[in-house]
């Protein structure tokens, strides 16, 4: 983020969180019942605030997240880089799965053994992105995917356009 004044630092911390029960229409129509976590975020300096959501559903295995930046301060700020979510995995032997390919060659299933290090999908194609790396992931946490075993962890960007997902796997416990 650089500020009106020029300054590109931005220290973001936790100011508080809440939890809190909440209900929803489910896309087939059905009440949805789940916890809404809230942590909100802001800089010491800049009078910013960040607010990351975790939505957990108590009828599917499934947590929504999403993040909202309010910018509070008197000019315009220009938000050079964003990051939606970060989704911490302890765990030992896990591949990564996602789709790769261009024309006449989409849907290329990838499975990578998480090692040390980065790895990164993007894509800067905007609404072409159906075409090369897509936005959805599998992590597979007991060793490379099997149809009908372990435990897994599905992830979709919404709403994409150009995207970059990075995994970035460290060896400390």
């Amino acid at each position: 983020m650089t500020h009106a004044d020029g300054n590109m630092s931005t220290q973001l911390l936790v100011e508080n969180w809440s939890k809190s029960s909440v209900s929803d229409k489910a896309p087939n129509g059905k009440e949805r019942q789940g916890t809404l976590l809230t942590i909100t975020l802001k800089d010491p300096l800049y009078p910013n605030v960040h607010h990351l959501y975790y939505m957990a559903y108590k009828d599917v295995d499934m947590i929504e997240c999403w993040t909202d930046v309010t910018n509070a301060e008197k000019t315009t700020v220009t938000l050079t880089q964003f990051y939606s979510s970060c989704m911490p995995i302890r765990r030992n032997n896990v591949y990564c799965h996602h789709l790769h390919g261009s024309w006449a060659s989409e849907a290329q299933l990838v499975a990578e053994k998480l090692n040390t290090g980065l790895l990164e999908i993007k894509n800067k194609d905007g609404l072409r992105n159906a075409t090369s790396d897509r936005q959805e992931v599998m992590f597979s946490l007991d060793g490379k995917g099997q149809e009908n075993t372990g435990d897994v962890i599905g992830a979709a960007l919404m709403y994409s356009g150009n995207y970059r997902i990075t995994v970035d796997t460290d060896d400390s416990e």
